[in-house]
């Protein structure tokens, strides 16, 4: 799955054009790592190749959340600081309206 909205490019990798199109990786794990991933795996009826591919889709789910989450943030603030502008001008302008009518009276 790729979520399109916050990766921008994907510098040298190319989607897959089909589900059954997955491209290999090499990773080494230290023989611990390797050892609980397969008893894991192995509680969970799957393969090894299958648990890591699920991990993987999980925190990558968990970091776009955070990248998506930064970026709303990121977002707010700049239409905090405009908004603020805005009220300042508005309150200037209220201000300017309500010295004018009390030197009229």
């Amino acid at each position: 799955m790729f979520i399109y909205s916050i990766l921008p490019s994907y510098r040298g990798f190319s989607k897959p054009t089909s589900d059954t199109e997955m491209a290999q990786i090499n990773l080494k794990l230290d023989s611990e790592q390797l050892a609980k991933t397969d008893y894991l795996a192995g509680c969970r009826s799957t393969t090894r190749t299958s648990y890591i591919r699920e991990a993987i889709a999980q925190y990558n789910a968990i970091i776009e959340r955070e990248v998506l989450a930064r970026k709303f943030l990121d977002a707010s603030m700049k239409c905090r600081g405009e908004n603020l502008k805005v009220n300042r001008e508005m309150e200037a302008a209220e201000f300017d309206i309500e010295e004018e009518r009390a030197s009229q009276h």
